[in-house]
């Protein structure tokens, strides 16, 4: 691998903010309120974290489980700015408080067609959804508040119901003087959280910054192979590890028919691989369990369509090649940090 290669994969310095919407840390906690809120929601029932949750490497998990939602807290509306001041804006990812709550599962894949992408290092991304029909996350925020399959927001009802919460009114207007509470100042406000939630220092990150103890022998062969002879920096590239480029990657039928048949799908935007481990099952249609099984659908080529990436052939690679690969992977998850709940307004 060449030093420029090698460089590609430390992790930046600084989050790049658009003009239009520079970095605020008040703005940003405003809008992890409202990633958080339920209300913002048709039914009430769901959130942006509800899909996108800390605990699960900032997805979910598979069918069949069950929601963990925060244990979120209400409050009056603050008297003062002061009282905003001790909102936590994150800098790694962590951890969620939770609670079980088996009357309200987690959304169906079959009905939603395919698992979350995980919210992290949105900052970076080139293209977002899985189809990459967007480039601007705060077109991304608007669609997933509107969509049917995610918030389902009716806007004028949703906004409404804020309407009606004073301590949102109070932050809104306090800094949106110009706006107050509208729709883009929603938006706004979420996109800028969203920009803040990135993935914490890992093993893998240590040992490229010169601390060969970091990660085991295995990984850093793992590594080796990841660069090189199992082609997976092809895609997986970076330090966020994705190209945000669209790939058929000769996934296995999935368990839905729609989407099966649907060739939307059969190209979809190489997701990123921080915190891999926390963010099982795998694929965009959650059919794998395990990193093991992935690794051996790429080991044997896919299913080897006509359709698939050049890149994807058999690699027929030994099981400790394998054993490497995913200790290279498990290398990319931090240690688990509290995530501190966001505070929500009551009415």
């Amino acid at each position: 691998m060449s030093r420029v290669e090698r460089q590609s994969y430390l992790r930046p310095r600084v989050i790049t903010f658009p003009e239009s919407a520079p970095y605020s840390p008040q703005i940003a906690a405003l809008g992890k309120k409202l990633f958080f809120d339920q209300r913002l929601s048709n039914s009430h029932l769901r959130s942006c974290a509800s899909c996108h949750n800390p605990s699960f490497g900032w997805s979910m998990p598979g069918t069949g489980a069950h929601a963990e939602l925060l244990e979120v807290q209400t409050v009056s509306a603050p008297k003062s700015s002061h009282e905003h001041s001790d909102e936590e804006t994150p800098k790694t990812q962590s951890t969620l408080k939770t609670k079980q709550l088996n009357s309200f599962p987690v959304r169906d894949e079959a009905a939603f067609e395919l698992k979350p992408r995980s919210a992290t290092d949105l900052a970076f991304a080139t293209t977002l959804f899985w189809d990459g029909r967007v480039t601007d996350l705060e077109e991304q925020v608007h669609q997933s508040l509107i969509s049917k399959r995610e918030l389902n927001v009716n806007v004028p009802v949703m906004m409404s119901h804020l309407r009606d919460i004073e301590g949102y009114v109070h932050w809104f207007n306090l800094l949106f003087p110009d706006e107050g509470l509208n729709l883009r100042t929603v938006i706004t406000s979420i996109a800028t959280y969203e920009r803040t939630i990135i993935s914490g220092i890992t093993p893998f990150d240590i040992w490229m910054s010169g601390d060969a103890s970091a990660i085991p022998d295995s990984a850093q062969r793992g590594f080796e192979l990841f660069t090189g002879r199992a082609r997976c920096s092809s895609c997986h590239s970076g330090w966020t590890f994705s190209d945000y480029k669209k790939h058929n990657i000769g996934l296995p039928a999935t368990h839905n028919e729609t989407l099966a048949k649907n060739r939307k799908y059969t190209s979809l935007v190489t997701p990123g691989l921080r915190n891999v481990k926390r963010r099982a099952p795998y694929m965009h249609n959650g059919t794998m369990k395990t990193l093991r099984q992935v690794l051996q659908h790429y080991n044997t080529g896919g299913k080897q369509s006509s359709e698939q990436h050049r890149e994807i052939v058999p690699l027929n690679l030994s099981d400790t090649e394998l054993q490497d690969l995913e200790a290279f992977l498990l290398a990319l998850t931090e240690e688990r940090q509290a995530f501190k709940s966001p505070v929500l307004p009551s009415r």
